[in-house]
């Protein structure tokens, strides 16, 4: 399914680098709450805190992103899809393929 979620994406004209910044975005714009919630902040706080705001609707998925993803697996999936995407630029190998083992690797640590 995520090769296939991919491969459309690229098809429609996404490419698989502006796929991977998404998921850096998301990852970055978590990083200072659960450096919050690191420093003993309660979750709810610390979304709350965020700038900008998380919409009020968004916020539960926000919260339950925090708690799956905490400061120290927040580090390691912004270096790996830092990682990802310079592989991309640099190396000869399909940029889908990078994207997907990744993304892949994301997933699993996201399941810990």
């Amino acid at each position: 399914p995520l090769s296939e979620a991919l491969a459309a994406a690229e098809a429609a004209g996404v490419s698989v680098i502006s796929l991977l910044r998404l998921t850096q975005n998301r990852i970055q714009r978590l990083l200072p709450a659960a450096i919050a919630v690191a420093q003993g902040e309660g979750p709810q706080i610390a979304v709350k805190k965020m700038k900008p705001p998380v919409f009020f609707k968004e916020q539960d998925e926000v919260l339950r992103q925090l708690k799956a993803w905490p400061l120290a697996r927040l580090e390691q999936a912004a270096d790996e899809i830092y990682k990802a995407e310079a592989a991309c630029k640099r190396t000869g190998a399909p940029d889908q393929s990078i994207a997907e083992r990744a993304l892949l690797r994301l997933a699993a640590a996201g399941q810990r």
